[in-house]
């Protein structure tokens, strides 16, 4: 979703998340900032997302900007790992950088990558099955319909009372 990234809070409103994964919040820009505009973004840190904890890489924290302000340098907001369902999130700009707007900044929460291919494959795997499935019920409609056929000659070939 399109953001503003001028001190203040950002809500993202209800989203549904349909898929237990890993996912990833992050703020990026469609096109870059404006070259006098040299300013880094710092977001407050977010603990939870309904209910549910928010990670951050070690080596974002040992950057040692934010130590002691519970404050997020970057634009990696932090990781976590989503049940299906129902959320929303609310992040507070602590940064006067309203200048990043220009690159026309958006919110995204990102499944993992890992996490879509092994849907992928779930799904690839589910569609080789049926079509398996498929193949198997119209063999045996066959084999039915020419035992059925077979079965017709027979009688008229050799007639009998019962």
């Amino acid at each position: 979703m399109p953001v503003s990234l001028a001190r203040g809070t950002i809500k993202t409103g209800p989203f549904r998340l349909n898929v237990h994964g890993f996912y990833s919040i992050v703020v990026m820009e469609e096109k870059g900032g404006p070259p006098a505009c040299n300013v880094d973004l710092e977001m407050r840190r977010i603990s939870s997302i309904g209910g549910l904890p928010v990670y951050r890489y070690q080596w974002l924290e040992d950057e040692g900007r934010s130590i002691g302000r519970n404050t997020i340098p970057g634009r990696f907001v932090g990781g976590f790992q989503g049940m299906p369902g129902i959320y929303h999130l609310e992040i507070e700009v602590v940064s006067d950088t309203a200048c990043l707007n220009v690159g026309n900044p958006r919110l995204y929460v990102l499944a993992s990558i890992n996490d879509i291919d092994e849907w992928n494959q779930r799904y690839e795997n589910w569609c080789g099955l049926m079509v398996f499935i498929g193949l198997l019920g119209f063999v045996l409609l066959v084999v039915s319909m020419i035992q059925v056929v077979r079965e017709r000659s027979d009688a008229k070939r050799n007639p009998s009372i019962f």
